[in-house]
């Protein structure tokens, strides 16, 4: 059950990330790079807790 979520979970991250990537290609600012690069720091804490 655990290892489903996880796997869920990995799944739903990848796909956050690829969008992130596209949002910053998007709009390639400083700021945004900054907001992202949190972002994605606090979604990969969250996905090593499991």
């Amino acid at each position: 059950m655990l290892l489903r979520l996880n796997i869920i979970l990995k799944y739903c991250y990848n796909d956050l990330i690829q969008r992130i990537v596209y949002w910053i290609k998007l709009y390639n600012t400083d700021l945004n790079e900054i907001i992202i690069k949190k972002l994605i720091d606090i979604f990969t804490r969250i996905v090593s807790m499991f």
